[in-house]
């Protein structure tokens, strides 16, 4: 079953910039390319999914830094790049006030987080699939990017912040129910 989101690469900016360009999806960079400063993963200038993007959109940004993950978004932070490749559920794109673009040319696979169970695991802890049966289609971009908001910004546990989200969606579900 698919929880609701997918994690795929996305081209981020600060919302001032986006808002003071008209930037709302990739292809509207177009015209400010010679400005924007473009900050990326290890990996991601050498992929397919790079060059798709910049064919799909015909882009050609004037730089690009290469950094590691964990620096993109301070970079974006303290203006030393403009755009940077984040990944959509990352929490830090909301705690840094970031407009993930939209790929309005579908130039990006989709990368839907899915529930992977072996028929083995199923017939031996049953409870499990009821479980993942629960949350199936419950958990949007938003949320996931709230979640992991909690990880990596709060500093709570992965245990923490999932226990906190659950007995959040049990409340909901009662509370619904009662209506």
């Amino acid at each position: 079953g698919r929880f609701g989101f997918e994690n795929t690469y996305a081209r981020a900016l600060r919302r001032e910039d986006a808002q003071r360009l008209a930037v709302r999806r990739i292809g509207d960079l177009g015209p400010h390319l010679k400005s924007l400063r473009m900050g990326g993963d290890y990996e991601i200038f050498q992929r397919s999914e790079w060059r798709s993007i910049l064919s799909t959109y015909r882009l050609s940004f004037g730089a690009h830094r290469v950094m590691d993950p964990s620096l993109m978004y301070e970079a974006i932070r303290t203006r030393q790049v403009d755009v940077i490749t984040a990944y959509s559920t990352d929490g830090r794109i909301a705690a840094y006030d970031l407009v993930a673009l939209e790929d309005a040319r579908a130039a990006l696979p989709p990368y839907d987080a899915v529930i992977l169970a072996g028929e083995r695991r199923l017939r031996e802890r049953p409870q499990v699939s009821d479980a993942w049966r629960e949350l199936s289609g419950r958990i949007d971009v938003a949320t996931m990017q709230q979640l992991n908001r909690g990880v990596d910004e709060e500093k709570k546990t992965p245990a923490e912040v999932a226990k906190r989200f659950l007995d959040g969606e049990k409340g909901s579900r009662r509370g619904r129910a009662v209506r």
